[in-house]
């Protein structure tokens, strides 16, 4: 069966295609209820091959992936969480956290929740530094001990005493959306002016998916909305809104749809599917309509409509197939996500063109001879100064070709420059608005309480070196001076290693012996793996005091040095884990094998792959795009021009966005493809359009202006439609939302000015004898009797 024969279908058996599509909408729409946001940063979603995953796993298979949730205190300005109403409220807060049934029961740390070793009536103890009931000055001699302690200050209290953190392991079974709405109505009995927020790798992602609900619920009916305002300021006609309007509606529940049956999600990439379905899967009954309304033919009808499908099947379907394959080209990317992403946005791409290509001809097809008056009706409603203003735009670019493309030159030269300065950074924290409850809580215990981000330097010792592994007291002093370095390294909060806490209590009883000698202590550090198996019993003995369980495996082969780091940036982290190896090849020259774990490392991943993924998919999206029309107009140079306005517009962008200050981050890494895809459906309508004029023999100026006046008003409108389809996203809670809708705004608008300005100027300097193809034939020259007949 001939391709002309198949777009026979909806115009000859209109009611059998709409119903087949109903039907189809139906059984989809099934999936509906069980499509779910998911928001999973985690090793699954990397290559098992990279040697930071393997690392991460690495230090996961010793240390175990504790996951704690961490509530974040304050007491409000100029007070303290030191004073007894303030400690009241902490060891409330403490008790209910460990009876939390998603929680590990009663494995709290909070200030009311330590203990420390002591002396009492000369023998040695450990006992919590907070008892309860509180005396008069008990606050001040609580305040005065934990500052004694190494690693108390500056993580469990600030150093103004307004902050302090609750941590809380959570269970292996945990529900964590049962777990978020717990805490957050216990938190919502903490009185005022007192705050408490939570935190933690296991608290975000939930509050990330419940922003991302909550956009999906506001944005997807307003950009519906913007969407057909479009419309109507396109057509000003019934069915040049519901026509396309329905095609983009369909198409978001056939993929939604899919999405639900097959078990996939919405995660931060994702998340952009609706609303560029609704921006990019309008552009294609845009330009159905544009061509029905442009054909001057007395019959309506199935004539009319089969006749516009006539024209419009092979631009639509080459643009489609380019969009779709560059859409694919994102499964080059090693990240799940945007794999998913690319796949699963090819899908819609294919659904809208195949709903433009049936829906719209069947129901204009049903629509009979009263289509006739509305269609003259709609030609005379449509805006004329649009044509005219392209006509004279297109003459411009004739006249001033050689300008147009010096400038054109110079421009993309200069966003180029800034392209290669565009700073790459996967940050979850960012993701919400500084005032969020989240950010402020990342950025609070970052900049008061010793970092939000983690990491966990394990160290592998060699028992030949250091005998008794990581208790050996010569290991034991290596270890504490690497930990005094790592505080120095910019950006390094809070270090905490088997060291410290062993020095911390050798001290307090070398203090208490020198005490009762009248003297000065002697031993500044134990003198043998006995010793400090001996200190290190007595720090687990005590009731509350935190374990050590994730600073020493039970071989003793191996021991971490947990850091936090001052904030997400991923650039950051990269130069603190570089100087954290010079720091350990330093102290420990031999006998110690480092590896880097935690969640910073991969972060650190995401960055490596974003940067690889977008590099490779740009260059294969490209190569795809200059394939395909090269072998649709079987010309190479009809393939180089279509490259022109996507070249333009993507490195436009990126160029923008690097002078904005944007990182590339999981949500706005989807760019290129989409403006990519975009960019090859304005030049794929343009070329072809020419093409048609130039070979019904028009000379070279007429078939540009022409083509300007013929298709360039498509073109604007399928750039408004998607810049107000995308618009609603520049409101989104999420900062990077934010951006891809400002950033693919902005890509939608370069690629139509590409279009429009620097095609034509390229086309003029080309000239006709390169361009023309084969013999010249006559198009659109159908008669009305012969429409009539097919139809």
């Amino acid at each position: 069966m001939r391709f002309r024969d198949i777009a026979h279908l909806p115009t000859r058996y209109p009611k059998w295609v709409l119903f087949a599509i109903a039907a189809i909408t139906v059984s989809l729409a099934s999936g509906l209820p069980r499509l779910k946001t998911v928001v999973d940063v985690d090793e699954d979603s990397l290559p098992k091959a990279d040697q930071r995953v393997k690392d991460f796993l690495a230090v996961k298979d010793v240390f175990g992936a504790l996951k704690p949730v961490t509530v974040v205190l304050d007491a409000g300005e100029g007070r303290s969480v030191f004073s007894p109403q303030q400690l009241t409220t902490i060891r409330d807060l403490s008790e209910k956290l460990g009876r939390q049934a998603d929680l590990v029961p009663h494995d709290v740390t909070s200030l009311t929740e330590v203990s420390d070793v002591t002396f009492t009536d000369g023998s040695l103890d450990s006992r919590d530094v907070v008892g309860f009931p509180l005396e008069a000055g008990d606050p001040a001699k609580i305040y005065a001990q934990m500052l004694e302690h190494p690693l108390w200050p500056g993580r469990l209290f600030d150093d103004k005493k307004r902050y302090t953190i609750l941590t809380a392991n959570v269970a292996t079974d945990a529900s964590l959306d049962r777990l978020y709405d717990d805490l957050q109505q216990l938190l919502k009995a903490v009185e005022a002016p007192a705050e408490a927020i939570a935190t933690g790798a296991d608290v975000l992602p939930v509050a990330l998916t419940r922003a991302i609900d909550h956009d999906m619920q506001i944005f997807v009916p307003l950009a519906l909305l913007f969407v057909i305002v479009g419309f109507f300021l396109s057509f000003r006609t019934a069915g040049g809104v519901l026509l396309p309007l329905a095609v983009t509606v369909l198409t978001m529940v056939w993929l939604l749809g899919f999405m639900g049956l097959v078990g996939a999600t919405l995660n931060p990439v994702t998340t952009v599917l609706p609303p560029t379905l609704i921006a990019l899967g309008s552009s294609y009954g845009i330009h159905f309509m544009n061509r029905y309304y442009r054909l001057t033919m007395p019959a309506g009808g199935k004539g009319l409509a089969y006749e516009t499908l006539r024209q419009v099947a092979r631009p639509l379907v080459v643009a489609g197939a380019t969009t779709a394959l560059g859409m694919a080209t994102l499964i080059v990317f090693e990240i799940e996500m945007v794999r998913s992403f690319g796949l699963l946005m090819a899908l819609g791409i294919v659904f809208v063109v195949v709903l433009t290509l049936t829906f719209i001809p069947a129901v204009l097809s049903l629509r009979g001879s009263q289509d006739v008056c509305q269609h003259a009706r709609a030609c005379d409603k449509r805006p004329s100064f649009l044509p005219a203003l392209l006509a004279h735009l297109g003459a411009a670019c004739q006249r001033r070709a050689r300008l147009v493309i010096v400038l054109t030159l110079l421009l993309s030269a200069l966003g180029l420059v800034f392209c290669f300065r565009l700073e790459v950074g996967v940050d979850l924290v960012r993701y919400f608005p500084p005032e969020h409850a989240q950010r402020r809580a990342n950025d609070l215990v970052s900049e008061k309480l010793g970092g939000a981000a983690s990491a966990t330097l394990m160290l592998e010792v060699d028992p030949k070196i250091f005998p008794h592994g990581a208790r050996n007291p010569d290991f034991m002093a290596k270890l504490l001076l690497l930990g005094e370095r790592l505080r120095r390294v910019p950006g390094v909060g809070h270090v905490r290693s088997l060291a410290d806490v062993t020095y911390h209590i050798h001290r307090r009883i070398q203090r208490e012996l020198a005490k009762d000698e009248g003297a000065a202590p002697k031993r500044v550090a134990p003198s043998s793996s006995k010793e400090i198996d001996q200190l290190l019993l007595l720090y687990s003995m005590g009731a509350g005091i935190q374990a050590i369980d994730d600073l020493e495996d039970s071989t003793r082969r191996y021991a971490a040095v947990s850091v936090a780091l001052v904030g997400w940036d991923a650039v950051a982290h990269r130069r603190i884990f570089a100087a954290a190896r010079r720091v350990c090849d330093d102290v420990f020259p031999r006998g110690a094998k480092l590896t880097i774990g935690g969640d910073a490392v991969l972060l650190l991943a995401f960055d490596h792959y974003i940067v690889k993924g977008k590099l490779i998919n740009i260059a294969l999206t490209v190569l795809v795009v200059f394939l395909l029309c090269g072998l649709v107009y079987r010309s190479r140079r009809y393939g180089l021009l279509s490259l022109v306005p996507v070249a333009f517009a993507t490195v436009a962008t990126f160029g923008l966005m690097s002078m904005l200050g944007y990182r590339l981050t999981l949500a706005t890494v989807v760019i290129a493809s989409i403006g990519i895809g975009v960019g090859i459906d304005f030049a794929v309508h343009f070329l072809d359009h020419f093409r048609e004029q130039l070979g019904a023999g028009e000379e070279l100026g007429a078939s540009i202006n022409a083509t300007m006046t013929g298709i360039g008003p498509a073109v604007v409108y399928d750039a408004s439609s998607n810049v107000l389809g995308f618009s609603p996203l520049v409101f989104s809670g999420m900062v990077p939302i934010q951006h891809f809708g400002w950033l693919i705004s902005f890509c939608m608008i370069f690629s139509a000015l590409a279009t429009l300005v620097i095609l034509p100027a390229a086309l003029h300097l080309i000239g006709r004898q390169r361009l023309a193809f084969g013999k010249a034939r006559t198009v659109a020259s159908t008669t009305t009797s012969e429409v009539l007949t097919h139809g």
